[in-house]
């Protein structure tokens, strides 16, 4: 029997329909994703028996839940395209970071002009939704529709295709997040969302933060966490591409021997720290040469004696963000770091990623205070080793926006 190497590592994500129920895998379209240091850790838990005997030998211990994590980093890239997500996107929404895609184009007919039908024919995908328009004038593929449901619910959903059939002008929607639209709805009205970006936001809401089921591949093996759901941090040094490292806590199914995918991997290149024009609490002369953050997620279980592994999910319980930043060190007159420390004054961070359309991100920490000030040296010159804290008022302590 021949090894297995590290190096034919591959992971695969799909979104839970219902919620702890693990879903197929085996789909290359779910597994674009260029990893780095990837690993599969069980954690199984154990109830061990201490029942007295006339020996002192062991009772094998009874086993308990199948929790499992899996982690990995990835270089942050964009898709090349300002309003279509990259594919990471989807490892982001569960760990708390929505996605929201803007395309920003016009020419939508009012409301009124509306009328749908749930596609089960008329030459789209089963799924989709067709949207009658008395006008499609300055709609395109992939604009994104953000409309109202029957029901009160809302949804973003992008443009699939558009065209005419003997009922009318339509334009088939989809929804880019859960690669699919939900069949008997009725749109009651929609708008076109302006600002064609992708922009990343923390949620506290759990019915917008889905659980995922994740398949490991190595190299002809393959290991498998559902109702899974995690933690991310990310990286970011100077004139290097900014490092994404995920961590997510599901329970473990069974391993398979499965083959690797045959995946198309993404071809556009990662953006580097250059040129970030960074501002500190309003200064933009600072020097820095790295920047973390860490959502700082906590994954707890989701108990259910009727579950089959008596746990149905993971879920994230909480968040306390973090992060840190190394500038050289300022005047007191032009910033103070040890009086900002103990006074708690809160301020803001922003800096870019790269440049190119589709494939740059700008980082708003709108309100930080800093936890740790700390002497540094860096080449000879003075430096502050800045730990913050990332708050706010309602899931607004970060966004981050690819254009």
């Amino acid at each position: 029997m021949s090894g297995k190497l590290t190096r034919k590592s591959q992971i695969e994500v799909v979104y839970e329909a219902v919620e702890g129920t693990a879903e197929s895998l085996g789909s290359a379209d779910n597994a674009k994703f260029l990893v780095m240091d990837l690993g599969f850790n069980p954690q199984q838990e154990f109830q061990d028996r201490q029942e007295h005997r006339d020996t002192l030998t062991q009772i094998a211990p009874l086993a308990g839940v199948p929790v499992g994590s899996v982690s990995f980093s990835m270089l942050m890239v964009g898709s090349g395209t300002a309003n279509i997500p990259p594919e990471w996107y989807r490892f982001m929404e569960a760990c708390g970071l929505r996605t929201t895609v803007n395309s920003g184009a016009t020419g939508l007919a009012s409301a009124s002009d509306w009328s749908t039908t749930v596609l089960a024919a008329n030459g789209a995908s089963a799924g989709d939704t067709r949207v009658y328009l008395t006008d499609t004038t300055g709609i395109t593929v992939n604009d994104i529709i953000a409309f109202d449901l029957a029901g009160g619910n809302e949804e973003d959903n992008q443009v699939k295709a558009i065209g005419s059939d003997g009922t009318g002008d339509y334009i088939d929607l989809w929804n880019p997040l859960t690669n699919d639209q939900a069949a008997g709805n009725t749109v009651e009205e929609g708008t076109l969302t302006g600002g064609k970006n992708v922009v990343w936001t923390p949620t506290s809401n759990m019915d917008l933060i889905p659980s995922l089921t994740i398949g490991r591949y190595l190299d002809g093996v393959r290991k498998v966490l559902y109702g899974a759901r995690g933690n991310v941090s990310i990286q970011l040094n100077r004139a290097q591409g900014a490092v994404i490292t995920f961590t997510f806590t599901g329970l473990m199914a069974a391993n398979t021997d499965s083959a690797n995918l045959a995946i198309t991997y993404p071809t556009v290149i990662p953006p580097t720290l250059k040129a970030a024009s960074l501002s500190v609490g309003g200064v933009s002369t600072m020097k820095a040469g790295a920047v973390s953050l860490d959502m700082g997620n906590t994954v707890t279980p989701r108990d259910d004696i009727n579950a089959a592994e008596g746990v149905m999910s993971y879920f994230i319980s909480d968040r306390n963000p973090t992060g840190s930043i190394n500038p050289e060190m300022e005047s007191v007159a032009s910033h103070d770091f040890i009086g900002r420390l103990k006074a708690g004054t809160q301020g803001a961070i922003t800096f870019n990623l790269g440049s190119a359309a589709g494939n740059q991100f700008a980082f708003n920490l709108p309100s930080v205070s800093y936890r740790s000030v700390n002497e540094g040296n860096r080449g000879g010159l003075a430096t502050v080793d800045v730990g913050f804290d990332l708050e706010g008022t309602n899931d607004n302590e970060l966004t981050i926006t690819m254009t």
